[in-house]
């Protein structure tokens, strides 16, 4: 009875990155969620998950206090242009989940102990 729309990301276990780019037309959708997949550098094994969520049936949590995303390329003065429709989600918003299966309770299950 739950439909997602799921944006999915990855990382590497040892990345730095800080934030990811969020869609705003999730906040649209009454299940919009993103999925993290952090991988091992060696050998591409998912280690863990990072979940962006509300739970089942509701729209994603606010985003619109988060900064717009920018273009990664600058124009011919440098200047890079903000990214219509993105906002930056902070790592620390992402709930981790070591496995699919807690994974799969927080995208499906309301009732699960680590849902959304």
């Amino acid at each position: 009875g739950v439909t997602r729309h799921i944006q999915l990301k990855t990382t590497n276990l040892s990345g730095k990155r800080a934030s990811f780019g969020v869609s705003k037309r999730l906040a649209n959708q009454p299940s919009g969620c993103v999925v993290v997949l952090h991988v091992d550098d060696g050998n591409l094994q998912v280690r863990r998950y990072g979940l962006f969520a509300g739970p089942p049936n509701h729209p994603l949590p606010g985003i619109d206090g988060y900064r717009a995303t920018k273009h990664t390329k600058g124009d011919s003065t440098g200047r890079k242009a903000v990214r219509k429709g993105r906002w930056e989600v902070p790592k620390g918003k992402f709930e981790l989940h070591e496995h699919v299966a807690g994974l799969y309770d927080a995208l499906f299950n309301p009732e699960a102990p680590n849902a959304s």
